[in-house]
């Protein structure tokens, strides 16, 4: 259904007549105009926090659609730069979404509640009398908007202030004309280089015969008074229409020298934009003195009190070119925001308007923030939730947990790991307002798990048995740490020396194993025979004082003292070797601890019974000793009894790898070749002291079973 409409008697805009027949015989009337009766749409500029190049030839395009009339304020509050703009209500969301999307939504404009154009103590009007002006700060490479931004951060007094933009409509008439002036040579004065007929030569000669005209009439008639041939009256008033005419005719050449003396390149440029009619308002505690905006001839004229901004604008338009118009409302190319703009107007991210899915998604989460929807999710499905601070993920991560809390018995099981503990607070929050038989249910559910524990949590991965799965672990991690010098060398000498320090600890968890299991087996205060790693021959030397003392001490004190020196040096333990045979064979099965399953849970005993003179077991390697043990050579091949022989050539290759063949092995060569290995590794591992609680949890005894662990802190709270 067509609304008719109105014209207002006081600014002539066009809008909707809401009255029906039956208003318009009992004279009703017309609705008042929204535009005089503070009914704009106010539209406020996020800006983006960094440059956006090349973007004014598409606001000029944008400013070339906007609805007519708006107005664009560029106004500076006591927070900063805040741009924003006034349209006939309803009039402009197709271009405010256009212009989210020129910007790539670096930018969008967010809606405000209605108001009226705001008034301010003073108020002045630009007016300029040159044919076709243009914007005084459109150098291609700065930032109009910025240093007129910093010309009203220093002319702000008590009030706000600032520069109002209003674009009122298009001028077709003088961009009809510019291209008249344009199709023609500027070679000769009458526009082309022969005699054919043109505008502007024909306006050139008519001109003239205007002219010598007027001199004609003006001397006939004053020469016929003087000679008295007609009534002195009649002559006096034939020679003013003489010299009015000559008059008219000379401003008339002077205008056309005017207009044929615009450089040709201004006018090209001009009939290839968008002419717009404009006026431009300066408002604020004080005129604005020393500020130029246009070229020409450029006046600030004071609106008088009862004056309205509008209509009162449209008493003194200036036809400018959408390019000029761009450079003073787009966004910074070169420069950016910081420190001039309001904090509240920039945008950290982007916003792009939501996508269909969101839109009709029925478990609703929150609104948009590029178009003010309610866009929500399937919690069914799988999603990520990615922003800058503040910008919303953990609101709808708790509108979710809300919503799906508020279910009831049908409330799907949740896990949520906050590190922050605020979303945990409110979760726990609207449990505890749920009504009371919703909340005993829920509560009942409720498992609250907190790593926030005095111990460090052990991420030592040379302690993990499955050595496959730790060197894979290793190399990983490597190469993301050591992106820059990774490579086969460094990552051979890392993985050689990880399988030596991981067989090391392994041996050292196995004999505390060991030593827990047969202290168990034993009798307090009964003699135990702790035999070698490398042998199970009993250590002939030591006498049953040292054994007994051996055997009735902890597990941790045993290990404390556990040293290289226990290690049966490696020529000696060739030497003494003989050719296996299959007897030899059951003998070593004979020694090799329990399966790894009971092996594991002696460990945990052995942790357990030692636990409070010594929480971590002495004698374990970290991340930091497998580097400097590339200067050991001497450790590494006594630490080669606990690995298997097929296994020894790599470690042996350490040697060729790290410079340390020869009987030398203090040399400044084989240290250097060492150091150029080795060096890298060590920068990245010492920086980690910078994080006392990583440092640490990667030198400890263990790695932590998670799952284990959650299963426990569960228990705990279950109980």
């Amino acid at each position: 259904m067509s609304v008719h409409q109105t014209l207002c008697p006081t600014c002539g805009t066009p809008h909707d007549d809401t009255r029906t027949q039956a208003d318009y015989l009992s004279g009703v009337l017309p609705p008042a105009c929204p535009l005089c009766n503070s009914g704009w749409d106010v539209w406020e500029l996020r800006f983006a926090p960094i440059p956006l190049e090349k973007n004014r030839a598409q606001i000029a395009s944008w400013l070339g659609q906007l609805p007519f009339p708006s107005a664009i304020d560029l106004a500076c509050t006591e927070k900063g730069i805040r741009m924003r703009m006034f349209t006939p209500p309803g009039s402009a969301d197709g271009a405010i979404r256009s212009w989210a999307a020129m910007t790539h939504q670096q930018t969008r404009w967010v809606k405000l509640p209605a108001s009226a154009i705001p008034q301010s103590e003073m108020s002045f009007a630009l007016r300029n009398t040159t044919h076709v002006p243009s914007v005084s700060l459109t150098d291609r490479g700065g930032d109009p908007m910025l240093a007129v931004s910093g010309y009203l951060m220093n002319h702000r007094e008590k009030n706000d202030n600032g520069i109002r933009m209003w674009f009122t409509g298009k001028d077709p008439e003088l961009q009809a004309k510019l291209q008249a002036l344009v199709s023609y040579s500027y070679g000769t004065e009458s526009g082309v280089g022969d005699s054919s007929p043109n505008p502007w030569g024909m306006r050139l000669t008519m001109l003239r015969v205007f002219v010598a005209i007027g001199i004609i009439i003006a001397g006939v008639f004053a020469g016929a008074t003087t000679a008295g041939w007609i009534n002195p009256f009649v002559g006096i008033v034939g020679a003013l229409a003489g010299g009015i005419l000559t008059l008219v005719a000379t401003f008339g050449v002077l205008d056309w020298m005017n207009w044929r003396s615009i450089p040709k390149t201004i006018i090209e440029a001009k009939i290839e934009d968008i002419l717009l009619k404009t006026t431009i308002v300066y408002y604020g505690d004080s005129a604005p003195n020393g500020l130029s905006l246009l070229t020409g001839n450029n006046q600030w004229i004071q609106m008088r009190p009862e004056d309205t901004e509008w209509p009162f604008i449209r008493s003194c338009p200036i036809t400018l070119s959408a390019t000029d118009m761009a450079t003073m409302v787009a966004p910074p190319e070169m420069g950016e925001t910081s420190g001039v703009m309001a904090r509240e107007v920039v945008q950290e991210i982007p916003a792009p308007p939501p996508s269909e899915p969101l839109l009709e998604a029925p478990f609703k989460v929150g609104t948009s923030v590029a178009d003010d929807k309610l866009v929500g999710i399937d919690p069914d499905a799988h999603g990520v939730a990615t922003g800058g601070s503040r910008s919303g993920k953990t609101s709808i991560a708790y509108s979710t947990l809300v919503q799906l809390i508020q279910r009831g018995d049908d409330a799907p099981g949740i896990f949520l790991v906050d590190p922050h503990l605020s979303l945990a607070d409110g979760l726990l929050e609207v449990i505890h307002n749920l009504p009371e038989e919703q909340r005993k249910k829920a509560i009942k559910r409720l498992r609250i798990i907190s790593p926030d524990q005095p111990e460090v949590v052990p991420l030592n991965l040379l302690t993990i048995k499955e050595f496959s799965w730790a060197g894979n672990a290793i190399v990983q991690i490597g190469r993301r740490i050591w992106d820059d010098y990774w490579g086969p060398r460094m990552q051979a000498a890392l993985l050689g020396l990880f399988r030596l320090a991981h067989a090391w600890n392994q041996a050292q968890i196995q004999r505390a194993a060991e030593l827990a299991r047969l202290r168990t087996n034993q009798p307090t205060g009964d003699s135990v025979t702790i035999y070698p790693a490398s042998t199970s021959q009993p250590d002939t030397q030591a006498s049953p004082d040292e054994i007994t003392r051996s055997a009735t001490q902890e597990p941790a004190q045993i290990a404390r003292q556990l040293s290289l020196d226990d290690i049966p040096d490696l020529s000696e333990a060739e030497a003494q070797a003989h050719v296996p045979n299959e007897s030899d064979a059951e003998q070593e099965d004979l020694d090799i601890p329990p399966d790894p399953s009971e092996l594991e849970a002696h460990v945990q005993e052995a942790g357990r019974m030692g636990l409070d003179e010594s929480p971590q077991l002495p004698g374990i390697l970290g991340l930091l000793h497998v580097v400097f043990s590339a200067y050991n050579k001497e450790w590494r091949h006594n630490a080669m009894n606990y690995i298997q022989g097929a296994d020894r050539l790599g470690v042996l290759a350490l040697d060729a790898l790290l410079g340390q063949f020869g009987t030398d092995d203090n040399n400044n060569k084989g240290q250097g070749w060492i150091t150029e290995v080795v060096s890298p590794i060590l920068s990245k591992v010492m920086a980690l002291e910078l994080s006392p609680w990583l440092f640490s949890a990667l030198h400890q005894d263990s790695f932590v079973d998670m799952e284990q662990w959650v299963k426990d802190e569960t228990g705990k709270h279950a109980s």
